[in-house]
């Protein structure tokens, strides 16, 4: 985005580096401060196509971040919610052919419905032979055939079908 380098980190929250101005700009979470980033240790981040910014972190879950004041806004897990985040443990984001935002996390894949601000969880379920094998989801990649994502788990790599919501496992 306007040639700005964006950098996340482990403990110091997420900077911005300016290439004409030289200068960085430290964004981290203030405790009490919920328009702040809701955790310091960044794991991904990713401009949408719709010019949207979204922050993924280790223990604060999704932020969406609006570089027109520098504020944020996160989306946490709350066990009470079963449309919240599955994780505040985000790994990946993803952005499908379709304009959908897939969410990698410690706890299941996430699709994020931007329209109504609520996620769709899809985690193991050990009973069933055709849901994701383990929770651990590292990685998105795209595949050939657009109904369908591929994931790097802690169980394997498993091809996942949009539509009907099934897994295969490559293991």
């Amino acid at each position: 985005n306007n040639k700005n380098l964006w950098i996340g980190t482990t403990s110091g929250g997420l900077d911005k580096y300016d290439p004409k101005t030289k200068q960085f700009t430290n964004y981290q979470h203030k405790p009490g401060d919920t328009t702040s980033l809701s955790y310091n240790c960044v794991q991904a981040a990713l401009e949408t196509r719709d010019g949207r910014f979204w922050i993924g972190t280790y223990g604060g879950g999704l932020c969406e971040f609006d570089r027109s004041n520098g504020t944020f806004r996160s989306y946490r897990y709350n066990e009470k919610d079963n449309q919240s985040i599955s994780s505040d443990v985000v790994q990946y984001l993803y952005e499908d052919s379709d304009q959908n935002l897939w969410i990698a996390t410690i706890s299941g894949l996430n699709l994020f419905d931007k329209k109504n601000l609520t996620f769709k969880r899809y985690s193991c379920i050990p009973e069933n032979f055709f849901s994701l094998g383990g929770d651990y989801v590292y990685h998105i990649y795209p595949h050939k055939d657009k109904s369908k994502l591929w994931l790097a788990t802690a169980g394997g790599l498993y091809l996942f079908d949009k539509e009907s919501g099934k897994y295969t496992c490559y293991d």
